[in-house]
């Protein structure tokens, strides 16, 4: 009996095309080179940031903590101080006799309010228990700051390393601190000038609109980069199964894993191509690929299969920013069509005789317009909901800054597209509210007698929006999971 000889592997055709050992970055961005603002040139530096963040933002990231807590402490310390000269100095925020110059010198301002933040060291440290409750705010406020600096996280990061883009979002989250003192100025003394702390949402609307230009100016503080070429994103990446997370090093490109059996051709970074919204150019392209791109995140179930995540990460953001923004509109668009014209806000009243002041002219505009600014500050809320649902996901699947958010955020930024659902459900919701309030309410057809406790109209509202907010909390979250599931070992 003969020993059959052992057959030998199948000799590899040396034509056949491998998966090479790593793949290049996908869209390795180019850095910005930062020039270090010396903390002399802090103050004088604050007003061209205000104006133009964007450009000075990645110099502000690279100047030193000096310059950043000075900014900081300073411009604080000034806010507090032009609320207490016009609080105590100026008169009463809600009285009539309150007469404030808008066009007062800025100087004889700044010394006014100056005068008041030594009035208010005086104060505060009159005895111990007053030093003491004057470092525990703002221990408690710093504190406060450093932990706001994660939500910030998705918006900043460009994919450098996690210490880099959290230190990154502490330190211009400082500088933008600058911004709170033209807020405060120009809130009490157009506040104080118009009268609108005679009004209900007047005083609201302009605060939310000073507070909106804040927030613009954060968010585009952080929109380039300005730092070395070190994080994922200017990293080679190793080839793996977009499946199962399988190494393909050195495997046929028409072969399959060896692992889960799934084609190594569709782990292929050409497989993965940028959304419609990211490649498309110019205001009708930008239209057309914004609404290409929300139908796919709504009914494609591949979508994040097939996007690209490690590039156009500015696109991205710019899709959240317009999410919010339409979110915003249509929600106020809601309020006025449903709720106001429900309550009888467009009631006529009366012009002013010929003998009217201007002031009583422009109060009479504010009545006559309180609606809208109503209906601002509901699309201000919805809006920022948005994007603060954005933020707190972001803070919840980058475990709290502890990973990498470089490969996560452009499917999280994609994902809001998924909020359509919830926003309907909520429009639907509203609109039953109102019809079964309206059929069941006092002057309706229907009468349900009150029983014990029960709010019935407050039952009404809470069982028409449950569907939307249970969607929106569960449904969105699980939505989100799913993508990046998906998106956990792309290779571009």
């Amino acid at each position: 009996m003969t020993d059959t000889p052992a057959q030998s592997p199948p000799a590899r055709d040396e034509s056949q095309q491998l998966v090479p050992r790593s793949w290049p970055p996908a869209d390795p961005i180019e850095p910005v080179t930062p020039r270090r603002i010396h903390w002399l040139l802090a103050l004088p530096a604050t007003i061209p940031a205000m104006l133009f963040p964007r450009r000075l933002g990645p110099h502000l990231a690279n100047s030193s903590w000096v310059a950043a807590y000075l900014i900081h402490f300073s411009m604080a310390l000034i806010a507090f101080g032009v609320i207490y000269v016009c609080a105590f100095e100026q008169g009463n925020f809600f009285t009539e006799d309150a007469q404030v110059d808008i066009f007062a010198n800025p100087l004889i301002e700044l010394r006014r309010a100056l005068a008041a933040v030594v009035l208010l060291f005086f104060g505060a440290l009159n005895g111990w228990p007053e030093v003491a409750a004057a470092l525990l705010v703002t221990v408690m406020i710093e504190a406060a700051i450093w932990v706001a600096a994660l939500l910030l996280i998705p918006l900043y990061a460009a994919g450098e390393g996690r210490r880099r883009t959290y230190l990154r979002s502490v330190k211009l989250l400082l500088w933008s601190s600058a911004c709170q003192v033209p807020i405060v100025w120009l809130f009490t003394r157009l506040g104080l000038k118009l009268q609108l702390f005679n009004h209900d949402a007047w005083p609201f609307a302009l605060l939310a609109a000073l507070e909106l230009w804040w927030l613009a100016v954060l968010i585009r503080l952080g929109g380039r980069y300005g730092g070395p070429k070190e994080g994922p994103r200017w990293q080679d990446r190793q080839p793996r199964c977009e499946a199962c997370g399988y190494s393909l090093i050195s495997l046929p490109l028409e072969g399959r894993c060896p692992e889960c059996g799934a084609l190594v051709a569709d782990s292929l970074p050409e497989r993965r191509q940028p959304p419609a919204f990211a490649a498309a150019r110019g205001l009708p392209g930008r239209c057309v690929g914004f609404a290409h791109t929300t139908w796919q995140a709504l009914f494609l179930r591949r979508f994040a299969k097939q996007v690209t995540i490690w590039g156009h990460h500015r696109a991205a953001r710019n899709y959240v920013l317009l999410i919010c923004v339409l979110f915003g509109l249509i929600s106020a668009v809601t309020y006025l069509g449903i709720y106001r014209v429900n309550e009888g806000a467009f009631l006529v009243i009366p012009w002013p005789d010929e003998n009217a002041s201007s002031s009583d002219i422009v109060s009479f505009i504010l009545w006559e317009c309180e609606f809208l600014a109503e209906a601002f500050l509901v699309g201000i809320g919805i809006g920022l909901s948005v994007l603060a649902w954005l933020l707190l996901l972001g803070l919840f699947f980058c475990r709290f800054g502890f990973r990498d958010v470089a490969d996560r955020i452009v499917i999280l930024c994609y994902s809001t597209g998924w909020l359509f659902v919830p926003l309907f459900l909520g429009i639907v919701g509203i609109c039953a509210a109102y019809g079964i309030i309206e059929l069941w309410g006092p002057f309706g057809e229907l009468h349900i007698p009150e029983v014990g406790w029960i709010d019935y109209e407050a039952a009404i509202w809470l069982g028409c929006l449950l569907p939307s907010i249970v969607t929106d909390t569960v449904a969105s979250f699980r939505r989100i999971r799913t993508m990046l599931r998906h998106t956990r070992f792309a290779n571009a």
